[in-house]
């Protein structure tokens, strides 16, 4: 795979991360991420790769929901570790109603 191909993929999978996890009105829209692609740039040892164009992200993530038949509703453990923090996570040390 090559360093271009590469760069949409992970552009676009940034994207619709982003776009799934979102929960208030800050949206990411695609300049936004290309202007991050870009400034990332410079950190990255690879060298400059040219900044995927909008139709190459919108052709990939149209590629990607169809691959995944637009289910990317997949549990990862960032959704447990968000789920204990929202409930309280409980510890030996802690007091519980009935416990300790």
């Amino acid at each position: 795979m090559s360093e271009n191909v590469l760069s949409v993929f992970s552009v676009t999978c940034f994207l619709i991360a982003s776009k799934y996890d979102e929960i208030d009105d800050r949206l990411v829209f695609i300049n936004d991420i290309k202007t991050f692609f870009n400034s990332s740039q410079g950190v990255a040892s690879l060298g400059k790769v040219p900044i995927p164009s909008w139709n190459d992200i919108v052709e990939c993530e149209r590629l990607l929901l169809y691959f995944f038949n637009w289910d990317i509703g997949f549990v990862i453990p960032y959704h447990f570790v968000e789920m204990f923090l929202a409930n309280g996570v409980l510890f030996k040390s802690d007091k519980v109603f009935g416990m300790g």
